[in-house]
């Protein structure tokens, strides 16, 4: 059985609960042998529990599509961000917007907030530090759609510049016949 992080966050709750209040009333579903995800691990800076969740609210797993750290997004940002220094002061300083936001509107860390007020503070960033919120949102974009298995999933079809490349139909003569019949619309010189 595989879980997303928010999935094994909420049988903690319940098993927690259940536990509370008499263990035997619910079952619990998670396996003794379940090993948490490294992307969970204990030793997970706050800056990258930070990105996780701002990825996760701004790709969020839908229909058949994983979520943003769910392919990798944090690994991804975290060497762009050692490789790069001006991409890497772009999102820490979003990463502190983010967090200043939700220090002054809710007195809480960001990565304590739940989904309702994780949105609640992207939207004001996105409000009120528009270059912050694009910058953030652009990075989180690129780490998921470079994304190989993204690519499998939506049907995108890489093609290296030394592949042919797909293949072209014929061009259609037929297309240029009323454009042939115009006038020129400029003069010779």
């Amino acid at each position: 059985m595989k879980f997303t992080r928010r999935q094994l966050i909420e049988t903690g709750i319940v098993g927690s609960i259940a536990i509370g209040v008499g263990g035997d009333l619910v079952k619990l579903s998670t396996p003794l042998n379940y090993r948490v995800p490294s992307t969970v691990a204990a030793s997970e800076t706050e800056e990258s529990a930070r990105l996780r969740l701002v990825m996760d609210e701004m790709i969020p797993a839908a229909d058949s599509m994983p979520a943003a750290s769910e392919v990798g997004g944090v690994d991804y940002l975290t060497r762009l961000m050692s490789s790069n220094r001006e991409i890497s002061e772009k999102l820490r300083a979003g990463l502190a917007a983010i967090e200043r936001i939700s220090q002054a509107r809710l007195a809480m860390p960001f990565v304590s907030l739940n989904k309702e007020k994780r949105i609640e503070v992207l939207t004001a960033l996105e409000h009120e530090d528009r270059l912050s919120f694009d910058s953030v949102r652009d990075y989180i974009y690129e780490a998921y759609y470079t994304n190989e298995k993204i690519w499998k999933l939506v049907g995108y079809h890489n093609f290296p510049t030394t592949d042919v490349g797909p293949h072209l139909d014929a061009f259609d003569e037929q297309l240029l016949v009323n454009v042939r019949k115009r006038p020129k619309l400029y003069r010779e010189i």
